[in-house]
């Protein structure tokens, strides 16, 4: 009869129902999300990665000899076959150019690429590129180039290679650098002297099995063996391209993971208000013989009922997701496959949710079938939170915070010694995320401790600007359990995000530096076996209008110190590079076991020089020392001035020009290092071939652009960072949510301290205002002691991975990220303060509450 009372309850009011499990719906529409979206991208990146087109009923492998392609096309059974080729050749140019050659039949089931422009290869010479790789190399359709046959011969650099004239017929959708034409003629491009593979089709109604012992009877007994069918090869490519998807899938579990926490917290949290402000009907249950067993049984059945509905109506909404996924993918020209509905996930997901719904709802539902019979003769049907903790969580909490510090003065003395391998990166990693864990644990135990302080320090501006920001901060501070409750799980959201943005942002610099060593400009066009820059060409650059901050310099292999181990000089003076983030940073290597001097922005004098930190650790030498170099039948010894994270373009130490001159280096640059005047691909794609224009043929020039490295650099740090807010959204998301419902709850067991509020003369507007300054308080509670509990442990983790890397404090970032989140919540909590504003102070007086 109790279950029966509560489930009726439950049915007449649904919309408290669904507010109470908001968060799990939440959480199991990404639990089941995720479980689609990694069936569909394992389907598509199966159809977008793999080699072999589905049409393929054959694949002869382990490179068959080129006279194979006929004698396949000749087998009895076989519609059409191609043979692979897979290759580079060098363009015959100043430029550093190279494209791959590919074999592509270009129409037919067999064609991997699709012709948007001209007409495909059908002649010999003939090729076809995409419209980038055209644009970049200056190559549209009609140009002829000459491409350079094999590689150079190193023990006569100075033979010449064959060069075969290619003309650009046609533009096609498919990998950039890379010319495309058909076998036969790949075979006359490419210094090959077999196929990758060849890719057969049978016939319509033939027997691939017969053409398949067929084919192996004519190709070489090294091919014969690698016979597979088109589904064989397709497995093969699809488990190398899927071990990478599962593992990224797996990774994301983990934040899903996260979510799951945080919407259990709000869930247990959201249940304590809803069994709070039934406190009357649970009172007259008991006093009407009711056994406390029997009601809490009843109440977790309930919270049970609430789970499968919101378990259900997730899996409904990620599954309408699901299917528009594939409308999503075709507007992009990606051919998305038809959805399966998983059952057995789905199956899964609902009994995991109502599995942790009933987990979440045991506490609150055997803390109010504790009521007393008397509490029934009350007046008000809620009762208030507790306002503290007792002694037993008040001793968890301090086992669980000392377990944390514990964990992380482990990580530090691991992180701190002298010596450690990898393994000790590996524990003092584990101890890292351990503390972090444990230190949560430690807040949502000690919560309603740690706020009183938080809200006093967050809330002080606000209760200077008047009433309304002192009734707020009350309001939050009168239920110091619930606001613990549901800060804890903003403060997760933040912390997240804060160590993801201090992480990202060290990594990011650190990488600005490392790359700015290997590219300090955008251009580098460099002499080969011997040559030098010739002074017309440095002339030339500095004039062009597409050029800027042209900056030549000299290299030369130098014997360091005592071991004599060969290491790139240069004289490039850091001085005149462009001044950008990117810049190569002076900055002394930070090694806390070696006196460092103190750097300088100018370059080394004559007779001393800059070491790069790995070279000087090898010769066995710190700043002020003295360490000799050698080129040829001469020695000088140089001060060592200063010792750098990294020189420059590869190099190992940085000199003066005149020690070079000391050195017997001969005169004239080597190379020469510019930027593009204006930004973008445009600017980029004029200073390119500007740099080509004035550099002459023949002359062992070669130009590398090293801007493209850069952005490569960047675009992929920026794409993790950004993959790892995304899932780090969906545990802010949860957060918001409980903030919302809170509020929303907290409204309707406040009746009537509203309708007072507004009988002394609050107007309709003021309590609006203060119910949503309530629910930002959250929000600032939580972005708060997230940011204070993110930045320590963002702070270890780089240092269990580069001890030696200064951390970087994004503070624009989190400053940003604190004032969204403390937004997003009050507009969670906007809603329900205006729905309490609405009610009449005479209803809400009348209100039993």
């Amino acid at each position: 009869m109790i279950l029966r009372t509560q489930v009726r309850a439950l049915v007449r009011r649904p919309a408290r129902a669904l507010l109470t499990g908001l968060a799990l719906t939440i959480a199991a529409g990404a639990v089941f999300g995720t479980v689609l979206a990694h069936q569909v991208t394992r389907q598509v990146v199966v159809e977008q990665l793999s080699q072999t087109p589905t049409a393929t009923d054959l694949v002869v492998g382990a490179n068959p000899a080129l006279d194979t392609l006929e004698k396949v096309r000749a087998v009895p059974g076989v519609v059409e076959a191609t043979g692979r080729v897979d290759d580079f050749a060098e363009l015959d140019r100043t430029s550093s150019a190279y494209l791959q050659i590919s074999a592509d039949p270009g129409t037919g089931p067999l064609a991997k690429v699709r012709l948007v422009q001209g007409r495909y290869p059908s002649a010999p010479g003939d090729v076809a590129l995409t419209r980038r790789t055209a644009d970049r190399l200056r190559l549209p359709v009609g140009t002829s180039f000459g491409l350079l046959i094999g590689t150079a011969d190193t023990d006569d650099p100075e033979s010449a290679r064959p060069v075969v004239r290619a003309t650009v017929t046609a533009m096609v959708e498919g990998d950039d650098d890379t010319a495309y034409t058909t076998d036969v003629l790949a075979t006359r491009l490419a210094a090959v002297d077999g196929w990758t593979q060849i890719d057969v089709r049978v016939a319509p109604g033939v027997s691939v099995d017969a053409v398949r012992a067929k084919v192996a009877a004519v190709v070489g007994p090294d091919a014969r063996d690698s016979i597979a069918t088109g589904a064989e090869a397709r497995a093969s490519e699809q488990r190398a391209a899927l071990a990478d998807i599962d593992a990224v899938f797996v990774a994301m579990s983990l934040f899903v993971l996260l979510a799951i926490v945080a919407a259990a917290l709000v869930t247990a949290s959201t249940f304590r208000i809803v069994f709070a402000q039934r406190l009357r009907q649970l009172a007259l249950l008991r006093a009407v013989g009711a056994d406390r067993r029997k009601l809490a049984r009843a109440l977790a059945a309930e919270g049970a009922l609430t789970g499968l509905v919101a378990a259900v109506l997730g899996v409904l909404a990620a599954t309408a997701l699901g299917l528009l996924a594939p409308l999503v993918l075709r507007g992009f020209d990606i051919d998305a496959p038809r959805l399966d509905f998983p059952v057995g996930a789905a199956l899964a997901v609902v009994a995991g949710t109502v599995l942790i719904t009933m987990l979440t709802v045991l506490a609150p539902a055997f803390a109010a079938a504790r009521v007393a019979p008397l509490e029934a003769l009350r007046t008000a049907s809620t009762t208030s939170g507790q306002r503290g903790i007792g002694v037993a969580r008040t001793v968890l909490g301090a086992l669980v915070a000392g377990g944390a510090v514990a964990g992380a003065a482990g990580g530090a003395v691991i992180v701190l010694g002298d010596s450690r391998g990898d393994d000790g990166n590996v524990t003092a990693l584990l101890l890292v995320v351990g503390s972090f864990a444990l230190a949560f644990l430690a807040l949502v135990v000690l919560g309603p401790v740690v706020v009183r302080p938080v809200l006093t320090v967050v809330s002080w501006p606000l209760r200077r600007q008047g009433a309304i920001g002192r009734l707020a901060s009350s309001g939050v501070g009168a239920a110091p359990r619930r606001a613990a409750s549901v800060s804890a799980v903003v403060a997760l959201g933040v912390a997240l995000i804060a160590l993801t943005l201090v992480v990202g942002a060290t990594t990011q610099a650190a990488t600005d530096r490392k790359t700015a060593s290997m590219a300090p400009e955008d251009f580098n066009l460099t002499a080969v076996d011997g040559a030098v820059v010739p002074d017309g060409v440095v002339t030339a650059a500095r004039a062009r209008p597409e050029l800027t901050a042209v900056v030549p310099y000299r290299t030369a292999t130098v014997r360091v110190g005592a071991s004599q181990s060969e290491v790139l000089a240069t004289d490039l003076d850091l001085r005149q590079l462009a001044p950008q983030s990117s810049t190569p940073d002076p900055r002394p290597a930070p090694d806390p076991r070696q006196p460092l001097a103190n750097a300088t922005a100018g370059m080394p004098g004559a007779g001393h020089a800059a070491l790069d930190q790995r070279v000087a650790r090898a010769a066995g030498v710190r700043p002020g020392g003295f360490v000799t170099v050698a080129a040829g039948d001469r020695t000088i010894a140089v001060r060592v001035a200063v010792i750098l994270d990294a020189t420059p373009l590869g190099t190992g130490m940085i000199v003066s020009a005149a020690d070079l001159d000391r050195l017997g280096v001969r005169p004239g640059a080597t190379g020469l290092l510019a930027n593009a005047a204006r930004s973008g691909e445009s600017g980029r794609t004029a200073a390119y071939q500007a740099l080509e224009s004035i550099s002459p043929a023949g002359q062992g020039l070669r130009l590398s652009v090293l801007a493209d490295l850069r952005d490569e650099t960047r675009e992929s740090n920026t794409v993790v960072i950004a993959v790892l807010l995304a899932l780090i959204s969906l545990t802010v998301v949860v957060a918001v949510v409980g903030v919302g419902t809170t509020t929303a709850l907290s409204v309707v067991e406040r009746v009537r301290e509203s309708g007072l509020l507004r009988a002394v003369g609050l107007s309709r507007a003021g309590l609006t205002v203060m119910l949503t300054t309530e629910a930002a308080l959250y929000g600032a509670l939580g972005a708060t002691v997230g940011v204070l509990l993110g930045l320590p442990y963002a702070a270890m983790a780089i240092k269990v991975f580069h001890r030696t890397v200064p951390v970087e404090l994004p503070f624009g970032q989190l400053a940003v990220a604190v004032v969204v989140l403390t937004a997003l919540t009050a507009l969670a909590g906007l809603l329900p303060a205006r729905r309490a504003a609405r009610v009449s102070p005479i209803e809400a007086l009348a209100t039993d509450g």
